[in-house]
C-alpha cells in the first residue's frame, strides 16, 4: 500500500508546486501592473496615464485610489459622453507666482566681442544679456467640450509676465491654442491643433503659428505601456515657413516613466532656423518625492553673417524636484556651440514653479 501512494502523493506535491508556481506568477504580474499604475501620474500625456490606469482597472483588484483616478481622466478625455449634443468637460484657470534666475532677461548677447578672420569685433554694451532673479506670475487657462465619446475640443490658453527689479526690464510671453482631441478606435488616436505664440523681450519678439496632425497608438509589449505617435507640422514665423515632423515614443515602466522625441524639419531659405530638435526625459519617485531628468539637443543652420553660414547645436540638461505639495524646483543648464563664435553661449537658471491650485 505504501508504495502505490507514491506517486499519487508526488503527482499531488507536483500540482501544489505547478499551483504555487503560477499563483506566484500572476502576483507578479498583478503587482507589476499596480506599480505601473502608480507611476501613472508622471506619464508623458493623459492617453498613457489613463492607459497604466485601465490595465490595472482590467485586474478587478485595483484599489480605490486608482478606481476613482481612471473614472477621472475617463471623464476628463470624454468617454463619458453619449450625448447628441456638445457638452462642457471643464473649465480651468490657475494664477501661480513665479521666481526664477534668468541668464538673459532682454534677449540681448552673451558675449562681448568676437573674432572674425583676425579682425576683433565688439558688441554694443546696450545690447549685451542682463542676468539676474525675475519674478512675477504665470497665467493658464483650459476648457473642453465634449462632442462625442473619447472626442472632445481643447482651447488652451497661457501667459508669463516678469520683472527684474535689478535691471528694471521684463520679458513676457503668452500662447493660445485649439486642438480637436479624437478617440478613433480601441486605442488609436488622431489631433488636429492649431496655436500661435509670442514672446516679448527688452531687445527681441519673436510670433509664430503652428497647424499640427498627431496620430498615436497606444500598447503593451515587455515590462512596459508604450505611446507610439507621428505628427506632421507647418510652422509660421517672421523670418519664413517651414515643414516638421516628429516621432515620438513614451513609455510607462514598473519605476519609471520615460519619454523620446525627435523632430525633423526641412529649414528656411537664408534663415538659421531649426533643423533637428531630440528630447529625452525621464521621472522617477524617490522618497515619495518625484524626480525628472531632461536632456535635449537642438541643430540650427542657415543663414550668412561676415560670409560665414551659421551653424548652431544647442545642448541642455535640466533636473527637477518636487520637494513638496505644490512646488517644483529646477535647475537647467545648455550649452551653444555654434561656428560664429559671437552666438557661442553657457547659460544656467533656477526656477521654482508654485501649483497654487484653481
Amino acid at each position: 500500500m505504501p508504495c502505490q501512494r507514491r506517486p499519487e502523493a508526488a503527482l499531488l506535491r507536483a500540482l501544489g508546486f505547478l499551483i504555487a508556481l503560477l499563483l506566484t506568477l500572476s502576483g507578479g504580474a498583478h503587482a507589476q501592473v499596480m506599480e505601473r499604475a502608480a507611476m501613472a501620474g508622471l506619464a508623458p500625456g493623459e492617453r498613457l496615464r489613463l492607459y497604466a490606469l485601465t490595465r490595472a482597472l482590467d485586474t478587478r483588484r485595483a484599489p480605490p485610489p486608482i478606481t476613482q483616478a481612471a473614472r477621472q481622466a475617463l471623464q476628463a478625455q470624454g468617454f463619458y459622453h453619449d450625448a447628441r449634443r456638445p457638452a462642457l468637460l471643464s473649465a480651468d484657470a490657475r494664477v501661480t507666482p513665479v521666481l526664477a534666475w534668468d541668464a538673459n532677461i532682454n534677449g540681448g548677447f552673451i558675449n562681448d566681442r568676437f573674432d572674425h578672420f583676425g579682425l576683433m569685433f565688439e558688441v554694443d554694451p546696450a545690447r549685451m544679456a542682463r542676468a539676474g532673479l525675475v519674478a512675477g506670475a504665470r497665467l493658464g487657462a483650459e476648457t473642453r467640450l465634449a462632442y462625442g465619446p473619447g472626442r472632445y475640443l481643447e482651447l488652451q490658453g497661457n501667459g508669463e509676465a516678469v520683472w527684474s527689479p535689478r535691471h528694471e526690464i521684463g520679458r513676457a510671453n503668452a500662447s493660445l491654442s485649439v486642438c480637436s482631441r479624437n478617440h478613433v478606435t480601441g486605442w488609436n488616436f488622431a489631433d488636429l491643433c492649431a496655436s500661435t505664440q509670442a514672446g516679448w523681450r527688452a531687445l527681441s519678439s519673436s510670433r509664430s503659428s503652428t497647424v499640427s496632425g498627431t496620430l498615436s497608438h497606444l500598447l503593451t509589449a515587455g515590462p512596459a505601456y508604450h505611446q507610439l505617435s507621428l505628427g506632421l507640422a507647418r510652422h509660421w514665423q517672421e523670418d519664413g515657413q517651414q515643414n516638421a515632423v516628429t516621432l515620438g515614443w513614451g513609455a510607462v515602466w514598473n519605476h519609471l516613466t520615460t519619454d523620446i522625441s525627435l523632430t525633423l524639419t526641412d529649414g528656411i531659405p537664408n534663415e538659421t532656423a531649426l533643423r533637428r530638435r531630440i528630447n529625452a526625459q525621464a521621472s522617477w519617485i524617490w522618497k515619495q518625492r518625484p524626480f525628472s531628468l531632461s536632456v535635449w539637443q537642438v541643430d540650427a543652420r542657415g543663414g550668412l553673417l561676415l560670409g560665414v553660414e551659421r551653424q548652431d547645436r544647442l545642448r541642455g540638461l535640466s533636473l527637477s524636484v518636487r520637494p513638496r505639495r505644490g512646488l517644483t524646483v529646477e535647475l537647467t543648464h545648455q550649452q551653444t556651440r555654434s561656428t560664429l563664435a559671437l552666438f557661442s553661449e553657457q547659460r544656467t537658471g533656477l526656477g521654482l514653479r508654485f501649483d497654487l491650485g484653481r
